[in-house]
């Protein structure tokens, strides 16, 4: 028997079956040359020995039962949404890469789609995917709200990336925003930081169904309500400078919770030292972003899922959309940065003493 790992080859499962590799070849083509008896023992012995197991003879295989249409492409399409020439946050292009890593580790190929290059339209797209065999695909997230797009997915295995995509409604891969939020409060309280606000994006917290406004509101239940400071869900980055400053004076939070850096930057332009005077935590880390205390989405185990998910689906022939979708959310991880310190320690101490 074969070593675990080890690539089988037409040869070995010539061999055992004591024909040809040219009638191995033509069998897992699903020629209609051969006899049953010996399709039905060159695919038997090509499942035994783990053949089957590379996507292309998992689909001819398939195709043997009637299940499959004849057209069969080893390749993953990734489905740019963003609008043409837009350049994705440093975490979707981790995902990206992370998909075509874990498609490869499983024998397939990752190609890149623009849903809105020029001349591009829906049934295009579709038209192309089905002319090159490509059975599996995933959709990047969007960067606007309850987006619907004509894509005709019946025949195709599919997963959608974030929570952007409001039809068709697919299985889907997203960070855990509300798990996140949660997290970074808790983690901010346990450092001694009693007021603690929550700056966020109003459209992108729309995006992901206001789940960490939830989450904060959640939070803020187990505190004393005198410590309770009301979110600031601003309109977009333009306008954070016009209503950050009047929030802040306001409600003076001694710790600030953002799904943007730029928050941060504003907050020092207006004067404020980081940690020294207001302690900074931010949501959806990217990869770059290096010495920010906050919440690491794990933007590469989203790919991992995703693709895992797409091969998952056409290794057991599901193609078309699901009555009920399947939501995978993955749990952020708390990353401790430069931007905020324990109040409990000899550098928290010596802090504080500076601020009074």
């Amino acid at each position: 028997m074969p070593k675990v790992g080890q690539r089988i080859s037409m040869q070995q499962i010539a061999e055992k079956a004591g024909v040809s590799i040219m009638t191995v070849s033509r069998v897992l083509r699903n020629h209609p040359r051969h006899k049953k008896d010996t399709r039905e023992r060159v695919l038997k012995i090509a499942k035994e020995l783990g053949y089957t197991k590379h996507p292309l003879v998992s689909a001819l295989m398939s195709e043997y039962r009637g299940r499959s249409s004849s057209v069969f492409s080893a390749v993953i399409a990734y489905i740019h949404c963003l609008p043409y020439h837009c350049k994705p946050l440093l975490g979707h292009v981790a995902t990206m890469q992370s998909v075509k890593r874990h498609c490869r580790q499983q024998g397939y190929e990752m190609e890149e789609f623009h849903l809105n290059e020029p001349d591009m339209t829906p049934k295009r797209l579709i038209s192309i995917l089905k002319n090159r065999g490509i059975r599996g695909c995933i959709l990047e997230p969007f960067y606007r709200v309850e987006n619907v797009v004509d894509l005709d997915l019946s025949q195709f295995a599919s997963v959608a990336i974030g929570h952007s995509l409001a039809k068709p409604n697919l299985h889907r891969v997203e960070k855990d925003e509300y798990t996140g939020t949660l997290t970074a409060f808790e983690k901010l309280r346990k450092y001694g930081y009693k007021r603690i606000g929550l700056a966020v994006h109003s459209i992108n917290e729309s995006i992901h169904q206001f789940k960490r406004i939830a989450g904060f509101a959640i939070a803020q239940l187990n505190i004393p309500k005198e410590e309770c400071i009301p979110p600031l869900p601003y309109y977009k980055l333009k306008t954070l400078h016009a209503e950050l400053k009047p929030w802040l004076d306001e409600h003076k939070p001694d710790a600030v919770i953002s799904n943007a850096q730029e928050t941060m930057q504003t907050m020092i332009g207006y004067g404020y030292r980081i940690p020294g005077d207001v302690g900074f935590a931010q949501l959806d880390l990217l990869p770059d972003e290096e010495g920010v205390a906050g919440i690491y989405p794990h933007w590469e185990q989203i790919g991992e899922v995703a693709a895992n998910q797409v091969i998952d689906q056409m290794t057991r022939n599901e193609f078309g959309l699901s009555e009920n979708p399947i939501v995978t959310t993955i749990n952020g991880k708390w990353i401790d940065g430069d931007t905020v310190f324990d109040h409990k320690s000899e550098i928290g101490q010596r802090a504080l003493a500076e601020v009074v």
